[in-house]
């Protein structure tokens, strides 16, 4: 609550611009309890590594299975493991409660950053206004789909945004040291939880070292960030960091192995290069190619110019104190605006150049609306008390909102209030016990190994095309061990509405791995991640001629 408490107390002092801090908090519960009703997201994701990576991280599972997430199984798991732990303990709806709280905080951070644009600009900002900006960006397309899910990246967004609402003062200059020890802190936590924060990482140093006024105050504010960020990165890395350094010799493995040459990791892999720009002029252009086509980015449905509108808005305010520094024109909240449209562009080219997955940086799309603001204050000289400002803002949020909507993902509805986050009613258990059990196919399975028997030992099998070369070196560890043993093998796989899958999958392990399964054996498994679109099945598996074993 530093970053609500810290607006009540600063933002207090004009009544017309004051959200006193128990609205923040009935915000805050509100969007949690609305979280809990939602439908839980149940996407490839969530049924793919978020769930298996807490459990398999607090039953120690990394000396007993053989990535049964694919590359996935090795992402740092720390918050899945704070997952997990509350999927222990908590109703499912709960947990969906209690992870929508740091997501709420988005809407103060937003609100606090525009209200110190337009303070910083024209000396004075009106409530409503900056609640409807921040409300605009609140609403992005994308952050629909982080809506009542374990995925982290709406935490990755709040601890970017909120870290910026932290560094600024009302009056646009760089807040004290406290508070940019605590933003610090979040933003060294969230790169430590998932290194596709690192754009986020990036543009907030960058907003922070530009809005510092001379170098002194500049190398204050480095030293305080570096300290603080380093330190709760360190934390939430370096323990898994090790294990995996002990294991593989690569403590980021399978990735970055040219660097350390684990001979179990690969030769060169690049798991983000399909959807990168070419080149610098593809880079410019980018935000405008995916703004029309988001299925380069991973969605399918986005219909959001939120993002590509704060580019072209970034581009021109950085045009327009270029030409105000060569005409020695002075303007109030120059440095704030330049360090915000700075932080925005640098975030932007490098996660487009890193990841260019959408939710990876949610937050740009939350923070055009802020930067269309400042420049439309830039421009007009305007207070934002200005009735025909007020309906500028409110004919271009017209058509934002008109195209606002949830994006099309998979979701599971609950079937009552008490029901567990995930559950499964698997036929059969004792046979599993001691058996491997291989998560088979393109799509996700391996939340699974939650619901089977503890002494099974579970692996990936028929991984998708692109992610296979990650683990080709990998793999011939849980060939060995099952061809070493005669314990029971199955296949569990995931069958869509309408498609013969099991058939094309039992095909392919008899390719593949020589494992040889026949449809008609094999059953449903039942589970509360079913959405109306298939079924996962359990297959029983028996191992092939020796001989062509692979």
């Amino acid at each position: 609550m530093t970053l609500t408490h810290t607006m009540s107390r600063e933002i207090g002092q004009s009544q017309s611009r004051a959200v006193p801090i128990e609205a923040w908090l009935v915000w805050v519960l509100a969007f949690a309890a609305f979280s809990a009703f939602l439908p839980r997201d149940v996407s490839y994701d969530v049924a793919h590594y978020q769930i298996h990576n807490g459990w398999a991280l607090l039953n120690d599972r990394i000396h007993h299975d053989f990535a049964p997430a694919d590359m996935h199984s090795f992402i740092n798991p720390p918050y899945n493991a704070f997952v997990w732990w509350l999927i222990e303990r908590l109703p499912g709806p709960l947990v969906s409660a209690v992870l929508a709280l740091p997501q709420a905080l988005i809407l103060p951070g937003l609100f606090y950053l525009t209200r110190a644009i337009s303070t910083a600009l024209t000396g004075s900002a009106t409530r409503n206004v900056c609640l409807f900006i921040a409300a605009i960006g609140f609403l992005a397309d994308g952050h629909f789909s982080l809506f009542a899910s374990i995925r982290n990246d709406a935490w990755g967004a709040a601890a970017f945004i909120g870290a910026l609402a932290l560094s600024v003062r009302e009056d646009g200059s760089l807040a004290g040291w406290k508070r940019l020890a605590v933003a610090s802190l979040i933003m060294g936590a969230v790169l430590g939880m998932k290194g596709t924060n690192l754009p986020y990482t990036l543009a907030f140093a960058s907003f922070v070292l530009i809005l510092a006024g001379g170098h002194g105050a500049r190398l204050n504010a480095a030293l305080i960030c570096a300290a603080g960020g380093f330190i709760s990165a360190a934390l939430l890395t370096v323990p898994y960091a090790w294990i995996l350094w002990t294991e593989f010799a690569n403590p980021v493995f399978p990735m970055a192995n040219g660097l350390f040459d684990s001979p179990l990791g690969p030769d060169a892999y690049d798991a983000y290069a399909r959807r990168k720009p070419d080149g610098l002029l593809g880079l410019l252009v980018f935000p405008f190619v995916f703004t029309f086509n988001s299925e380069i980015i991973g969605s399918t449905d986005l219909d959001d110019v939120r993002l590509l509108l704060g580019y072209v808005s970034a581009i021109a305010l950085l045009g327009l104190l270029a030409r105000n520094r060569l005409n020695k024109s002075a303007r109030p909240g120059a440095r704030l605006v330049l360090a915000l449209a700075a932080a925005f562009l640098i975030g932007l080219f490098a996660w487009m150049q890193a990841f260019s997955v959408l939710r990876y940086y949610i937050a740009g799309w939350m923070l055009g609306p802020v930067l269309v603001f400042a420049l439309v204050l830039f421009l007009t000289r305007e207070a934002v008390v200005s009735h025909r400002l007020r309906m500028l803002g409110l004919a271009a949020a017209v058509p934002l909102l008109a195209f606002t909507g949830p994006m099309d993902l998979r979701r599971a509805a609950w079937s009552d209030f008490g029901e567990p986050y995930v559950s499964a009613d698997i036929p059969g258990p004792e046979r599993f016990e001691d058996a491997f059990i291989l998560f088979t196919g393109d799509d996700p399975s391996a939340f699974l190994a939650t619901q089977f028997p503890a002494s099974a030992t579970f692996g990936h099998a028929v991984m998708q095309d692109y992610f296979r070369p990650a683990l080709e070196n990998y793999r011939p560890l849980l060939r060995d061990a099952l061809w070493a043993s005669d314990r029971p093998v199955y296949a569990v796989m995931f069958e869509r509405k309408g498609e013969t899958g099991r058939e094309r999958m039992l095909s392919r392990l008899a390719m593949r791995e020589n494992l040889i399964g026949r449809s008609e054996t094999c059953e449903r498994i039942p589970t509360n991640f079913e959405a109306n679109d298939g079924l996962w099945l359990v297959c029983p598996l028996e191992r092939g001629d020796e001989a062509a074993k692979p």
